[in-house]
């Protein structure tokens, strides 16, 4: 029986550049969560942003924020794995050193932001949405750094070699999109996120699915018993994954239908 679906966001059910959740998501999950199933948004992003996607449903909803650092439960803070500040603060003049790339540095439920363009500014604050806060000094921000992230605009595969391996064995990295590579505390991921979920509510791996297609979402396929991953999703991250699909809203109903 499955008791918890996690999934990610973009490119999984915001699909094709997709700011919005589709129209038919929102009763899908109003089902699950009526049969005693807890939904599990698990992203990258903020915590304020995911939950503006999901409007009448968000207070019902758990929140893998960050990629894992926080794990938030009907408001409630559950778990938050912060990043060493001076590792934070060398990996911050790292990225800023490189001139076309932009700085993200994530607190609980903040973004930091000191941005070199307009464009970067822009695209935080009016594309993504995200809760900001324009500072002079990312270095003390007041706060944990949860997560710290490289914009590189002209596209992250020109940089990614270079920062996948920067704090390797110090800080966990992964590309979580076409444009974005993440830093968390090591070995913090949406995977060891799940299994902390799993140890508080008392929930089996077998009875946990999740939805990804990106890098960033092999450790939470492995943290499950049913991992689902999109068809459009490169090769290296389909082979992590027992199950395929070219939409989440078609494999929710045909659980609802077929398994609840």
């Amino acid at each position: 029986m499955i008791r918890f679906i996690a999934s990610d966001l973009d490119g999984t059910i915001l699909l094709n550049g997709a700011q919005q959740v589709s129209g038919e998501l929102i009763p899908l999950i109003k089902q699950l969560t009526q049969k005693g199933i807890i939904f599990c948004a698990a992203s990258g992003r903020q915590y304020p942003n995911l939950r503006r996607l999901f409007g009448e449903v968000a207070d019902e909803l758990m929140y893998i924020c960050e990629n894992g650092s926080v794990v938030i439960y009907k408001d409630k803070l559950i778990d938050k794995t912060p990043m060493d500040m001076q590792l934070g603060r060398e990996i911050i003049r790292t990225i800023t050193a490189v001139p076309q790339c932009e700085v993200l540095v994530s607190g609980e439920r903040t973004s930091y932001l000191k941005p070199k363009t307009e464009g970067y500014l822009v695209r935080m604050r009016d594309v993504v949405r995200n809760d900001i806060c324009l500072t002079d000094d990312l270095e003390n921000i007041g706060e944990d750094y949860v997560k710290i992230s490289v914009y590189d605009p002209t596209g992250i595969k020109n940089t990614e070699n270079y920062f996948l391996h920067a704090f390797e064995g110090r800080a966990q990295s992964c590309v979580s999109g076409t444009l974005w590579l993440d830093y968390t505390a090591q070995n913090v991921n949406k995977g060891s996120a799940i299994q902390t979920i799993q140890r508080i509510m008392n929930i089996d791996k077998s009875e946990c699915l999740a939805f990804g297609d990106n890098y960033n979402d092999i450790e939470m396929f492995s943290a499950v018993g049913y991992p689902v991953v999109m068809s459009h999703a490169v090769q290296p991250v389909k082979q992590h994954a027992r199950y395929r699909t070219d939409k989440v809203e078609d494999s929710l109903k045909r659980i609802i239908e077929n398994y609840l």
